[in-house]
């Protein structure tokens, strides 16, 4: 007889940690599975999606000084019980009995796409989508994003199953208000570039091309985040880019990293995720990141197959009806992982909630402290967080062209566009400050550097 689904399985795990260091931890629960995770009375649970295999993955620090303390983790089983999983945390001085492992083994869920040979110039952006490889830029006028598309397929990557999961707890891009214009700098920040404040934004804000911005890309270190200021029981703050900028009009994805606090115990989440205004964001639960991973996201506007269409025959003047969809493509460099998806650029009702069309008008580098439960949350402490690779297409240039960010908004201002760099100031505390510096990784190109300041 199936078990009622009122029935509730227990399941302890005994795990040990060593203070103040972060602990990475992945469990076995069910496929698909949704799970909350509570850490103690007062903490903010948070939300976690088993990838296709029924694993979930989050990061605890313990203070240097604390207590032994239990998480529990809710979900609901293949059978349709509800599952609760305690897990114990202990230090080596006070486990008793058998410890389970921090983290059980699963491979990727999705498909190995191996490195492309031979020629490669060979096969078409049509050929190449339909084999498993991104879209290839044009190696003249985009020398940059070519290099980045050569490496791509140079190498063999799983491109996960792409399966998406509703977050609307979670909101990206909420505020849509054109910046504040800037303040003075605080005392003891000498050369740090900006020229306007954002309640919940910092980075770079462009407007006005000549036609359309159709495509934006960057790549950043996934930061090591934590939630430590006293009275503090949660934070985060998430990175990304995006096209377009209004309540119903904007396209974007990258990381968030969030973490809960209680009792001297941090549990941080790492997660990517796709949102397109109005509409909740996704996360994509095949797609595991974590502290240290290098990402890529590349945003650009084509066709069904991936091939962007111009208006003239050399691939300028502005884009055609022959572009239907909004591509997002997000790469976990260091663990070699993929994901694709795309949303279309007409407008869209879903569930009564009506998006506007793509403009273009619009392109962002930004990391925000995003909206969580209605309310933005705190910016969890970061340090200092570089952005690289950051550069975009005007169609009006097409493929012919690359744009990448100046060094400040004066002496050097975009060809086209105009730039913003934004400091994220809440009324009178100043969240993160942003300077810009010469990319490491591609040394034509210009860095945004956020520094962390306070919680507010």
């Amino acid at each position: 007889m199936a078990e009622p689904t009122s029935a509730i399985q227990s399941i302890q795990t005994f795990h040990t940690l060593v203070p103040a260091t972060e602990t990475p931890f992945s469990v076995m629960t069910s496929p698909s599975a949704s799970c909350t995770l509570s850490l103690g009375e007062g903490s903010t649970p948070i939300t976690l999606d088993a990838d296709d295999n029924g694993v979930v993955r989050f990061h605890i620090t313990a203070d240097e000084v604390w207590q032994p303390t239990d998480l529990s983790l809710k979900y609901a089983a293949a059978s349709g019980a509800n599952v609760l999983h305690t897990l114990s945390l202990r230090d080596a001085a006070h486990t008793t009995g058998p410890v389970s492992p921090n983290e059980v083994t699963a491979a990727p869920v999705g498909t190995l796409r191996p490195a492309l040979t031979g020629n490669p110039m060979a096969l078409s952006n049509t050929e190449l989508v339909a084999k498993g490889y991104p879209p290839r830029p044009n190696p003249t006028g985009s020398p940059n994003r070519y290099a980045t598309w050569l490496q791509l397929v140079s190498e063999p990557y799983t491109a996960v199953n792409p399966r998406l999961v509703p977050r609307p707890q979670y909101s990206f891009g909420g505020v849509a208000a054109a910046p504040d214009a800037g303040k003075p700098l605080p005392d003891g920040a000498p050369g740090l570039t900006f020229n306007a404040n954002n309640g919940t934004w910092s980075g770079a804000y462009l407007t006005n091309p000549i036609k359309q911005f159709y495509s934006i890309e960057a790549t950043w270190v996934v930061p090591k985040i934590l939630a430590e200021a006293p009275g503090l029981t949660y934070a985060a703050a998430a990175q990304w880019v995006g096209l377009d900028n209004s309540s119903t009009d904007l396209y974007q994805s990258g990381s968030d990293c969030e973490g809960t606090r209680s009792s001297g115990v941090t549990v941080t989440n790492y997660w990517v995720w796709t949102e397109r205004l109005p509409f909740a964001p996704a996360a994509v639960p095949n797609m595991p990141i974590a502290p240290g991973d290098s990402m890529l996201v590349q945003i650009f506007v084509a066709d069904q197959n991936g091939q962007t269409w111009f208006v003239n025959s050399n691939g300028t003047g502005g884009l055609t009806s022959k572009n239907t969809s909004v591509w997002i493509m997000v790469y976990n460099l260091t663990q070699k992982h993929s994901y694709w998806g795309t949303l279309p650029m007409a407008a869209q009702t879903l569930g009564g909630t009506k998006s506007t069309p793509f403009t273009g008008s619009t392109a962002e580098f930004i990391v925000e402290r995003p909206s969580h439960n209605g309310t933005s949350a705190e910016l969890a402490f970061f340090g200092t967080f570089r952005m690289q690779g950051c550069g975009w297409g005007d169609s009006n240039y097409g493929d012919t062209r690359e744009f990448a960010l100046p060094p400040d908004t004066s002496a050097n201002p975009p060809s086209e566009g105009k730039l913003s760099y934004l400091n994220m100031v809440n009324g009178k505390d100043t969240l993160c400050l942003v300077s810009t510096a010469q990319d490491t990784a591609t040394p034509s190109r210009q860095a945004i550097v956020f520094n962390w300041q306070r919680y507010t």
